[in-house]
């Protein structure tokens, strides 16, 4: 019994600690202004995380390319930290995680003898 109390008090003593929530903040970049979807649908995401996070989230909003010029400058700031979260499209982006991502960039046919579904 006595071992037993000893091991309990000395895991006790070795949790850590419970911090006190912190507020984490991002950097959300967007290249392009104000009035794009990109920009005006970050500023809503800004909106909601931060509501649904109850203060633990903050985000920034950078847009025009105040963090960065283009999309790939914009990840390659998620990849050194200095973008947290960026606003970009695919195409742009694509082959530079893997070549075979953006190799379809042929049109397919919807309808007619010709169509089919890509990747059956």
């Amino acid at each position: 019994m006595k071992r037993f109390l000893v091991l309990l008090t000395a895991a006790v003593l070795l949790l850590p600690a419970v911090a006190p929530a912190q507020t984490v903040t991002l950097k959300l970049a967007t290249i392009v202004g104000n009035d794009n979807p990109f920009t005006t649908s970050a500023m809503k995401f800004k909106e909601v995380a931060e509501a649904k996070s109850g203060g633990r989230l903050r985000v920034e909003v950078y847009p025009a390319g105040q963090l960065a010029k283009n999309e790939i400058v914009q990840l390659e700031g998620m990849q050194l930290g200095t973008v947290d979260v960026a606003a970009m499209s695919l195409p742009s982006i694509g082959g530079k995680f893997d070549p075979k991502i953006a190799r379809h960039r042929r049109a397919v046919p919807l309808h007619g003898p010709r169509a089919r579904v890509e990747g059956a």
